[in-house]
């Protein structure tokens, strides 16, 4: 029997806001949304080319993520959305330095987050239903650095988190390097993950979906937990022998895989290989919206391609365990 419940370790806020929820949020803040709007545009197209045009589709949805109210609705509708399919552990991704293009600051953009989470969680299970145990992770950004105030917003990352995770029962647990990754290499971001080894934060990595295995390598070399997204590994018997060895945990996500073209169909998605080879693996659905998608269904893509119950058990359990704190 397949477990009733779910776990996603590689989701983001911004990539998961629906139509219903823009509507909502345009209710608190006076913003208006373009006439005729339909949730297929919030998705990405079909004939998506590669990440970078896959990265395009959040600029759209974060012009209303700009206040304490945007951030509030989109944090708590993205919640329950999780409860009603059975999630029960998220961590959920977002870049504060994305969020402050009105008034707030980086730390006002968590602060929203947070209070947003907490606040629900505080009412009844008959208003709110089932709602699961969530922590976040905060983005620093691959980013031109040659561009003033590019590497100062991620140190400011850095800091911020590491401001929340002193905090009594904090719900920020690391952070996470995202963006352009074939565009800016994970070797310009070398004193970034010094300085988190330093604070003792943890973090995780997008690494091998738009580059090669070189740049899992430098991840692990950095001290990442976690990779997010790890395709590139199937590409290095080497790689994948240190990751099975040092236990570290691969954030899978296939739908993105897919559109991204970081894989050209799912029978190159090396999950299965992976797994035999004693690599951790977890499946996850990365932006529910944008890929039109959840974890479930992400899942189901994984039973298609042959795992067995216990295999995919294995999956979920997996993002139960192996948590970033």
């Amino acid at each position: 029997m397949i477990l009733p419940y779910y776990s996603d370790l590689h989701l983001h806020l911004d990539g998961s806001v629906e139509l219903f929820t823009l509507q909502k949020i345009c209710e608190y803040t006076g913003q208006k949304l373009p006439e005729n709007l339909s949730e297929e545009d919030l998705y990405v197209a079909d004939d998506c080319k590669d990440l970078n045009q896959y990265l395009d589709k959040f600029d759209f949805v974060n012009q209303y993520l700009q206040t304490e109210a945007g951030l509030a609705v989109a944090t708590q509708h993205l919640l329950m959305r999780l409860g009603a399919i059975g999630v029960k552990y998220a961590e959920i991704r977002f870049a504060p330095q994305k969020h402050t293009e009105q008034n707030l600051t980086q730390e006002g953009a968590v602060a929203a987050v947070l209070e947003a989470c907490r606040s629900l969680k505080e009412l009844s299970e008959e208003e709110t239903g089932l709602l699961p145990d969530v922590r976040f992770i905060l983005c620093m950004m691959r980013s031109d650095y040659s561009i003033p105030g590019n590497k100062d917003k991620n140190l400011e990352t850095l800091s911020v988190a590491q401001y929340y995770m002193a905090q009594e029962n904090p719900l920020v647990v690391g952070v996470d390097l995202a963006g352009a990754e074939a565009l800016f290499p994970t070797e310009q971001f070398e004193q970034e993950f010094q300085i988190a080894r330093d604070f003792g934060i943890p973090f995780t990595i997008h690494a091998g979906e738009a580059a090669g295995p070189d740049s899992m390598e430098c991840a692990l070399d950095f001290g990442a937990k976690r990779i997010g997204h790890g395709i590139a590994a199937i590409q290095s018997e080497r790689l994948m022998e240190r990751l099975a060895r040092e236990k570290i945990v691969l954030e899978m996500c296939p739908s993105s895989n897919l559109q991204t073209k970081a894989i050209p169909d799912m029978q190159h998605f090396p999950i299965r290989e992976f797994m035999k080879r004693g690599i951790i693996c977890t499946i996850n659905s990365d932006n529910m919206t944008v890929s039109h998608t959840d974890v479930k269904n992400e899942l189901y893509r994984c039973i298609k391609l042959g795992l067995k119950e216990d295999e995919i058990n294995t999956l979920i359990k997996n993002g139960i365990n192996y948590p970033l704190s």
